[in-house]
């Protein structure tokens, strides 16, 4: 089942999201985590509600400047993707980013199949890549 409720906003955005996430993490000292993914992907879907959880919800809030970027079916903002080390294999993918722009970390395929796995292990990626 897929909510009604978007997550991912349209293709065309991505660009000016990514340039407003790293201007409020230059601004604010956090670090941007760009979750490349789609609304049609169940586990898109499990990793957003696993952010919305505690303890994830509050390390969210107070390390990183979300920003979720549409893939479409893969085949969409995979310049943007390649820039901050994702190369679209397996989604969502995270990479976390500096406000400069500099990768700090680019996920594999980590939670690609993250239904099958508990909201520890988003917790520890949260806490591993935190400012």
């Amino acid at each position: 089942m897929i909510p009604d409720k978007k997550k991912y906003p349209v293709i065309e955005a991505a660009a000016a999201d990514v340039e407003a996430g790293l201007a409020e993490a230059r601004r604010t000292g956090k670090r941007v985590m760009m979750n490349f993914g789609a609304d049609w992907c169940p586990d898109c879907w499990v990793l957003h509600s696993y952010f919305d959880v505690w303890p994830n919800a509050e390390l969210v809030a107070k390390h990183y400047v979300l920003v979720n970027v549409n893939v479409g079916m893969k085949d969409a903002n995979l310049e943007i993707a390649r820039q901050y080390g994702i190369a679209v294999k397996a989604i969502p993918a995270l990479s976390v980013v500096e406000g400069d722009g500099r990768v700090v970390y680019a996920q594999g395929d980590e939670f690609s199949n993250v239904r099958n796995q508990e909201p520890a292990v988003v917790t520890e990626f949260l806490n591993k890549w935190k400012t």
